[in-house]
């Protein structure tokens, strides 16, 4: 073990390729990390003793608050417990003290680490601050990902959950490109019972450029999860909240991603396509929630349309034996065909909404915009699917695309957009190495200029570039025709020296007028919070775009009635009604 640590000691005086040497996949690499392994086994060993007795450390159970640092065993002396505390310090102290020294010795600035000459540190006597290569500091920034994975992993086994979050995030920030740190925070969330963020992390576990092994095993574990707790039968349903439509959603990926079993996912369709405009309208998901929705979807495509690489080794066995056999490429178009229909549907479904929205400073900040924009985003990066059969069948999402463009054209009438054309958005700094996005991502710079837009600048920039996607949609055609035309408005615009140029699309459908109909009637009201200083009622209060009254269901409902008289057997409304529930944060 001596050994073992002066190796890693030794990153003290780095020669510049050290780090090259210490990542390659030769025979040091391995005995460094078996020596790992089996002196942890050793510890575990001698903490709970040997024999039937055995020690558990590092998951801790989700429900649990205790915060003290325990062996999970009955029979553990004070002693032992102890000795594990002492260990998992001096480990955490370990990896700090190396990471430091990495940061050092290689001049890296981080944004939460920066650089020693920033507070009048100086080594004079080091000449490696020089001349470092681009490969020697990609090797060092890697090596500083697996330092704060380690420690994000110790802090776990103390139950330190929201300080194993921030060292693996930290890690993500150092090294986007790696699936090792998002495939520990889906581990967090799993413990937690977010299983749409566990989903979503283990899917970015493996759609980098460097995916985790582990992943697929993981992202089939939870999948399976979801299936055998799924006790609701979607056959008729009517009414969703947003954790039953979670639960729907999941289930529609795990029948595909596990058993390739379209027929049962298909099912599950329409109620997911129409029920998400309330859900949405009335902020029972928050942006965070859709986006990881749209990640999911992006990785389905990416999976079944045979780009995946993530898939090697013992994790590759253990899938294979737990979902079915290889499908045919047949039964892979299928679901690809199949996600690509949900994909458009929950387009349509986002920008439904926005035809109820006449503020523009309320369009601005709807929640579902960052979402919305990744969708396009994606159409963009795969041209293919512009001339899909989804598409083909959702062309409402284009009157929804030129009103958010007309509506916000105003805001950006003195906004330079040229100014920010290379700074990321905030959903482009967490989607980073993203692989089905990869061609939009790169065009952005992620390290250059540490400082970020406030938000109000965020709002114009994305919707800056929500302009120019309409822009290149109206260069494309289907089948010779065009989606979106431009008019030039009679109206100067602001200035007097420029008109206003207006987007429509060529084919002018309308919404469901009463989908439409019913959202307006639901009222615009802030709701009342109590003030905890005097216990008086103010108005100040988060709200959502809109607030439920029922109008929505009863106007499904009554016609759901209509169409039960006027409609012959066999003819079956496809839209659910949705019942909403909302949630105080």
């Amino acid at each position: 073990m001596k050994a073992l640590l002066m190796k890693f000691l030794h990153m003290n005086g780095v020669d510049a390729n050290f780090e090259l040497y210490f990542l390659k996949d030769s025979e040091n690499w391995k005995v460094t990390h078996f020596s790992e392994f089996r002196f942890c086994q050793n510890v575990v060993k001698w903490f709970g003793g040997v024999g039937e007795k055995r020690v558990k450390i590092g998951i801790p159970s989700p429900r649990s608050n205790n915060k003290k640092i325990t062996c999970f065993h009955r029979g553990g002396s004070s002693e032992n417990r102890d000795l594990l505390a002492w260990f998992l310090n001096s480990a955490s102290g370990f990896y700090l003290q190396l990471f430091n020294q990495i940061c050092s010795a290689y001049n890296l600035d981080l944004p939460f680490r920066r650089k020693d000459s920033i507070y009048g540190a100086f080594d004079l006597g080091s000449h490696h601050h020089e001349k470092v290569k681009a490969s020697s500091r990609k090797n060092a920034l890697y090596l500083c990902q697996y330092c704060l994975v380690h420690l994000g992993d110790l802090a776990r086994y103390r139950h330190q959950a929201k300080q194993a979050e921030t060292f693996y995030r930290h890690a993500v920030v150092v090294s986007p490109s790696s699936g090792h740190p998002y495939n520990q925070l889906a581990l967090l969330e799993a413990g937690r019972g977010n299983r749409l963020a566990a989903v979503a992390l283990y899917v970015r576990a493996m759609c980098v450029p460097c995916p985790f092994p582990g992943a697929p095993a993981n992202l089939t574990q939870t999948l399976t999860k979801v299936l055998a707790n799924s006790t609701q039968d979607i056959s008729g349903t009517s009414r969703v909240t947003g954790d039953e439509y979670t639960s729907i959603f999941l289930q529609f990926h795990a029948r595909l991603y596990l058993h390739h079993d379209v027929e049962s996912a298909r099912a599950s369709l329409p109620i997911l396509q129409s029920a998400l405009s309330t859900l949405v309208a009335t902020n029972a998901f928050t942006r965070t929630s859709l986006q990881q929705m749209v990640i999911v979807n992006l990785f389905s495509m990416f999976c079944f349309s045979g780009r995946l690489k993530c898939k090697g080794g013992e994790d590759m066995k253990n899938y294979e034996e737990i979902t079915d056999k290889p499908p045919e490429a047949k039964e892979n178009l299928e679901c690809v065909h199949l996600v690509e229909e949900l994909s458009v549907g929950v387009l349509a479904a986002l920008l439904l909404p926005v035809h109820t929205i006449k503020d523009p400073e309320q369009l601005i900040t709807y929640p579902a915009i960052p979402a919305v924009r990744l969708l396009f985003e994606w159409v963009r990066c795969e041209p293919e699917l512009f001339h899909s059969e989804a598409m083909r069948s959702k062309q409402q999402i284009w009157p929804g695309l030129c009103k958010i463009v007309n509506d916000l054209q105003p805001q950006l009438a003195d906004f330079i957009a040229s100014k920010y054309s290379e700074l990321p958005l905030p959903e482009d700094w967490e989607l980073q190495g993203f692989e089905p996005l990869e061609k939009m991502l790169s065009t952005y710079k992620y390290r250059e200029g540490l400082s970020k837009a406030s938000p109000d600048e965020y709002n114009l920039i994305r919707a800056s570039r929500l302009q120019d996607l309409a822009k290149w949609f109206v260069e494309q055609n289907v089948d010779g025709n065009a989606v979106i035309k431009v008019s030039v408005s009679g109206e100067a615009g602001v200035g007097g020296d420029q008109q206003q140029r207006m987007f429509e699309p060529m084919q002018h459908l309308s919404p469901p007028p009463e989908e439409v109909r019913a959202l307006e009637q639901l009222s615009l009201q802030p709701i009342p919070l109590k003030n905890e200083d005097n216990g008086s009622s103010g108005r100040k209060g988060k709200i959502g775009i809109l607030k439920p009254q029922g109008s929505l269901e009863r106007s499904r409902e009554n016609r759901e009635q209509e169409q039960k008289h006027d409609q012959p057997q066999g003819d079956h409304q496809n839209t659910p009604t949705v019942s909403i529930e909302v949630r105080e944060k």
